[in-house]
């Protein structure tokens, strides 16, 4: 198929091309269906109470085997040589990467404050996904050192069986492009010329994005980089589609030209957002509720997450929008100087949610609004609760660290506790607690580990904890700490 006098002398033969291509599927099935059979044949006989893995492996691997031997037929019957074949297979199953790639990198970026989880949508690139498939449920009992069977997940099996399919219809496709593949295009990249300014579109975009990635890696990312990328993918793709060096004439240019232009357009047009998503605030009456934080979570949860607190009040959800907006009108100021991240997010009542991610100045009045919320007690504790604070601490580490030597002391007093959390709401309260680093003024002095008590079964104080530094400035909380130490110290005593 790919050595033009081979490829004569096959098809000289009184054999339809179906018939080749069915020989060559039949063949590749039985070079893996065959040997892993005889693998879980004698797998099951040695593997005592568990030989039921063995044909569940094999069902795995063979519906898998299934999709990837499809695609490659498929881009077999498109290639015209080995490389060609090669450089179809890898952009069939990395082209969802390379899409994710322009998205994260060059795109949405463009839409200021805008970010997308793409980790939601790992089942559209099927070779990362499946190294994360379990397929059945097993579970493991200590006292009898055995593994159960539980079931299966369904939805992993489901995912596998439409790869299958995916792999089936490829095998369809093969046969359609066989028989409309030239004998004459046996030894060029690419067989069927429709495929080729797909394959350049896609191997010029793809160089551009690479090179830009290796720039943005090295923190100096520019679009001059990713221009530069384009061009040099362009041309290299022509040289492979020509098998010729000869690719600098008029009509290159002109196509460059118009892949250029047609690249730059839609980032234009992603920059200038005509649907507002960059802009989009949700209606008063739309939320639920609404949250406000930096990167760094300070509460873990009892179920080991760690959760933001939720404004539920419509008073400071309108004025939590109020911020919004200032933080879109005055974006230019997030380019100067040292910034911290801020995130907000709006739960709607359809269960929807908007996030947005914005970059704040160390300083001005944008900083200040942070600094307020970011020094909220119901923020560093996550609850809108503060007396549920008081009810279930159980316990405070406080460690000091100085040039000679560090102290850390631990008590469970809850006369001491009930007052280290008086003079942390009253520092709170001034707006002293922050903990962003650009946000906390003065040398840290103390650093704070309280535990919170769940229920009776929870006797270690694991589930829930609030980690807090102290800075000079936090006046209250640091003369509150120099006063109860010495007691701690006598009371370990």
């Amino acid at each position: 198929m790919f050595q033009s006098k081979l490829c004569n002398a096959l098809h000289a033969f009184p054999v339809r091309r179906e018939g080749w291509l069915l020989t060559g599927v039949a063949a590749g099935l039985l070079f893996s269906v065959v040997p892993n059979l005889l693998i879980s044949l004698i797998a099951s006989a040695v593997m005592w109470d568990y030989e039921y893995i063995a044909f569940l492996w094999l069902a795995v691997s063979t519906l898998q085997f299934i999709f990837f031997f499809g695609t490659a037929t498929l881009c077999a019957m498109c290639a015209g040589n080995r490389l060609g074949m090669i450089a179809l297979y890898g952009i069939f199953h990395f082209i969802t990467v390379l899409l994710f790639g322009l998205m994260e990198m060059i795109y949405i970026p463009l839409l200021y404050g805008v970010k997308v989880n793409l980790n939601d949508m790992t089942h559209l690139f099927p070779v990362g996904h499946m190294l994360n498939l379990d397929y059945v449920k097993i579970e493991y009992i200590p006292t009898t050192i055995k593994l159960y069977f539980q079931g299966f997940y369904g939805k992993d099996w489901l995912f596998t069986g439409l790869c299958a399919v995916a792999g089936v219809a490829s095998l369809a496709l093969s046969w359609l492009a066989y028989r409309r593949r030239p004998l004459e295009s046996a030894g060029d990249f690419i067989a069927l010329r429709p495929l080729a300014p797909v394959f350049l579109v896609i191997f010029s975009v793809g160089a551009g994005a690479l090179l830009y990635a290796f720039a943005e890696l090295m923190d100096t990312p520019s679009y001059i980089f990713l221009i530069v990328g384009l061009v040099i993918g362009y041309f290299a793709g022509r040289m492979l589609l020509g098998r010729t060096l000869r690719v600098f004439h008029k009509k290159a240019f002109i196509g460059l030209g118009i892949l250029v232009v047609i690249f730059a357009g839609t980032m234009g047009l992603t920059w200038l957002d005509p649907f507002g998503i960059s802009g989009n605030i949700p209606n008063l009456d739309e939320v639920e509720w609404a949250s406000v934080y930096n990167s760094n979570y300070l509460y873990e949860d009892g179920n080991g997450g760690k959760t933001p607190f939720k404004i539920t009040d419509s008073r400071e959800i309108a004025q939590l929008q109020n911020y919004h907006k200032q933080l879109i009108d005055r974006k230019w100021e997030a380019d100067s100087g040292r910034t911290a991240t801020v995130q907000i997010q709006y739960k709607l009542h359809n269960g929807k949610s908007v996030r947005r991610f914005y970059k704040i100045p160390y300083e001005g009045e944008l900083a200040d609004r942070a600094k307020a919320y970011f020094s909220d007690m119901r923020y560093l504790f996550s609850t809108d609760d503060i007396q549920q604070v008081y009810a279930t601490v159980a316990e405070v580490t406080i460690s000091q660290y100085t040039e000679t030597e560090n102290i850390s002391e631990g008590t469970t007093d809850k006369e001491i506790l009930a007052g280290l959390l008086n003079a942390v709401k009253a520092d709170c309260d001034a707006g002293k607690l922050a903990q962003n680093w650009l946000y906390r003024s003065g040398y840290d002095e103390y650093h704070l580990d309280f535990k919170f008590k769940v229920d009776d079964n929870d006797t270690n104080y694991t589930r829930k904890w609030c980690s807090l530094y102290i800075t000079e400035d936090c006046t209250n909380t640091v003369a509150y700490l120099k006063s109860i130490l010495p007691l701690i110290e006598k009371q370990e005593q």
